[in-house]
């Protein structure tokens, strides 16, 4: 993987950090799981 992980000045978090959570936490909605990593993260990509 060539992604950075050099932190984003508006996610305050690596995109590839913040990309990995998203994907667990749809695909644990997906299966109707409760979401481990929280949705702080999520709110703050879909507000970019």
């Amino acid at each position: 993987c060539n992604a950075s992980m050099d932190k984003d000045l508006i996610l305050k978090d690596s995109i590839l950090h913040i990309g990995g959570i998203l994907v667990r936490d749809a695909v644990r909605n997906e299966l109707g799981l409760k979401e481990h990593e929280g949705r702080k993260e999520a709110y703050v990509a879909n507000e970019v």
